[in-house]
């Protein structure tokens, strides 16, 4: 069955991938200056690869040590979720960040107790869910949307879990490290009116 040979034999691919540049690497080393493998990613940040932490986006780690530092980079001009390749479109960039430190309690009081990574933007909070098993991963990101909309909007948590299961996407982040990564994309605008 030889049949026609395919439309693009003998013409090259083209296609377009529009930049946006992406830190892969966020979190931060303790206070004796060891720095935690900057691989798999954990409650300490490390390459958590959300490609939607890009210019104006923000990423929220637990602080677990006195004294701690951070960390930033493996840097890509573009990136899909999951990485799966193991690279993406890497890039040498120079990134400007800002550091704001939150009392735990304040934290607590708009976040719930964070057991990892949260990146939020302009339109989504992200919470995240890290583990070897990427069923565990899914699960622990449950948990942790569970908790934020039960802290950020007194959301109970049976309320919550038919929320997440009706309007919110739920996007792998990380499968090429030790650990995979799920995070989940709650709208602002749901909650607009409950502030």
């Amino acid at each position: 069955m030889a049949g026609p040979p395919p439309a693009h034999r003998g013409r090259r691919a083209r296609g377009v991938l529009s930049a946006r540049a992406v830190p892969g690497h966020h979190g931060r080393r303790d206070g004796h200056r060891r720095a935690r493998p900057l691989g798999a990613p954990g409650a300490h940040g490390g390459n958590v690869d959300i490609r939607h932490l890009t210019e104006g986006a923000t990423l929220y780690v637990p602080v677990q040590v006195p004294d701690a530092l951070a960390y930033v980079g493996d840097p890509h001009f573009a990136q899909g979720n999951g990485e799966v390749a193991l690279t993406a479109l890497e890039a040498s960039l120079r990134v400007r960040v800002r550091f704001d430190l939150l009392d735990a309690t304040d934290a607590a009081r708009e976040f719930g107790t964070l057991a990892g990574p949260l990146a939020a933007d302009a339109t989504h909070l992200m919470p995240t869910g890290i583990d070897a098993d990427l069923d565990e991963a899914m699960r622990a990101c449950v948990r942790q949307a569970i908790a934020l909309l039960g802290a950020r909007y007194g959301m109970a948590p049976h309320l919550a879990y038919a929320y997440l299961s009706a309007a919110t996407d739920f996007e792998i982040s990380q499968v090429v490290d030790l650990v995979s990564g799920v995070h989940a994309r709650i709208r602002r605008a749901d909650f607009e009116e409950v502030l």
